[in-house]
């Protein structure tokens, strides 16, 4: 009896309870298979796991291939623990204190090797932050209602921020002569966010508010292109 036809009897051992008692297999293979089925009878064994000829083909599980994988290129576990550690830590690189409300919105901008971080508050105020040296560099205090969105503009060539605020403004803060040089006062109620344009330069402005409307702006015209209307709340 060839190979394969040890094979196929082989799996029909484990199909068929009946086959098990009546094969007659000369030399090695039919003492395994008699020997399994005795035990199976004797209720000592309902899952015998047979031993696989380097020469077959064995199907690996998803368990069984990442296994083999962790085998060939090494364990990564301890690597990912350490990362996810990292960055899940309570350690925080940076304390930044100077506001005296809750802290609705920041934003980051690299400019001429520095690194600044603005940030609007509750406390009707716009920090400046020198990151590299953890420094408050100025404080804006012009909106007289909650500071709640804040933006570097991409739109302007000098460091410009831009603030929404409860006070139903829109402003625009030069970082270096640290002064407000444009104010937007069209919506009819606070304004809760705003995002400018990925195209031409942030030429375009977005803002939303609680007159529940948007309003698209032009920076360079400084003027309310389109209100967006259909919203019923904020």
């Amino acid at each position: 009896m060839n190979e394969a036809m040890k094979r196929e009897l082989n799996t029909k051992l484990f199909e068929n309870e009946e086959l098990k008692g009546d094969l007659e297999l000369p030399g090695e293979m039919d003492k395994r298979l008699k020997d399994i089925s005795t035990l199976e009878r004797r209720g000592k064994s309902k899952n015998i796991n047979m031993p696989i000829h380097h020469k077959e083909k064995k199907n690996l599980s998803v368990e069984d291939k990442s296994n083999e994988d962790e085998q060939k290129h090494g364990n990564n576990d301890n690597k990912n623990t350490l990362l996810s550690s990292s960055f899940l830590s309570d350690n925080s690189l940076v304390t930044l204190k100077g506001h005296k409300n809750y802290v609705w919105s920041v934003d980051y901008l690299p400019f001429d090797d520095r690194h600044y971080l603005c940030s609007g508050s509750e406390d009707n105020k716009i920090c400046v932050w020198d990151i590299d040296n953890a420094e408050k560099l100025n404080i804006l205090n012009m909106h007289s209602s909650y500071v709640f969105c804040v933006k570097f503009s991409p739109y302007h060539t000098s460091p410009t921020i831009c603030s929404a605020s409860w006070d139903k403004t829109i402003r625009f803060w030069d970082l270096k002569a640290s002064e407000e040089i444009q104010i937007l006062n069209e919506h009819t109620n606070g304004v809760c966010s705003i995002q400018f344009s990925p195209f031409n330069g942030g030429r375009y402005l977005c803002s939303g508010s609680g007159d529940n409307t948007i309003r698209l702006w032009d920076m360079e015209m400084s003027k309310s292109l389109h209100v967006f209307n259909g919203h019923e709340d904020y």
